[in-house]
Formats: structure tokens, C-alpha cells, sequence
């Protein structure tokens, strides 16, 4: 376990490891949370159905990527756990009304893509609680 307040061994104060530079004990902790709000008009039910009916698609399109994936509703908060190439990502998603939350947790090294996750994080919710597409 890392601790903030003593260097782990072979870690010098002032963020290099012996003989490593650049290896710093802040670079093996966790980063703050990707947070994407997506407005709808479904109501809490309507979106939550919305959600639950996606989340068979979403398990589809990754199943061949993902080792882990495990969801629980608790009331209109869903918990969610993916682990895909030996990074584990956690988040939860809070339907509101008007509004769905979602906040992600990812490992250091899937922080480097956290603009291009939140991008389809965003599109993807956004189809799913937009009005149905028409037919053409």
C-alpha cells in the first residue's frame, strides 16, 4: 500500500524512483472522477427502462474485451464494475427526473483517454435517452 505521507521504498521524496526519474507515487494513485450529466424527459422510470434495456446492447458490444462486467440497480442508482485488460473501471449512474449522472473511476493508465471515454460516454447516453430516431 502507498502511503502520501512516506515514500515507498526505492521512491525518493520528490517523486523519482532510484535510478527511475519520472516513476512518482502520485502517478500509481487514483484520479478524480469523469462526472457526464445527460438531460431527458422521460421521467425517473422512463429513463432507468431506457438505461436497463441499453445495458444488453453495451454487454454485447464489449463481452469479446471485458474479463468482468457486474451491474446492480439499488432503486435508481446503478453500480457498475468492468475489468478489461488487467484495469479494473467503477462507476455508478443516478437517474434523476430530468437528468441522469453518471461518474466513472479509472485506473491511472485509462485516465490518458478520459476526454475520448467521455466523449462516447456522452454520446452514447445521449441516444439512448433522446427521443426515438424516425424512420426513414
Amino acid at each position: 500500500m502507498i502511503s502520501r505521507l512516506a515514500s515507498p521504498p526505492g521512491i525518493k521524496p520528490g517523486g523519482s524512483a532510484i535510478g527511475n526519474p519520472g516513476v512518482s507515487p502520485h502517478m500509481l494513485t487514483t484520479t478524480e472522477p469523469i462526472t457526464v450529466t445527460i438531460s431527458h424527459k422521460l421521467g425517473r422510470d422512463g429513463a432507468k427502462r431506457r438505461i436497463d434495456e441499453g445495458l444488453a446492447s453495451v454487454r454485447t458490444e464489449v463481452g469479446p474485451y471485458v474479463k468482468t462486467l457486474d451491474y446492480a440497480w439499488n432503486d435508481y442508482r446503478l453500480d457498475f464494475r468492468v475489468v478489461a485488460m488487467m484495469q479494473t473501471i467503477t462507476g455508478r449512474i443516478e437517474v434523476y427526473d430530468d437528468f441522469v449522472r453518471i461518474d466513472l473511476e479509472l485506473p491511472r493508465l485509462l485516465h490518458l483517454l478520459a476526454k475520448t471515454i467521455q466523449g462516447r460516454i456522452e454520446n452514447r447516453a445521449a441516444a439512448l435517452l433522446g427521443p426515438p430516431k424516425e424512420k426513414s
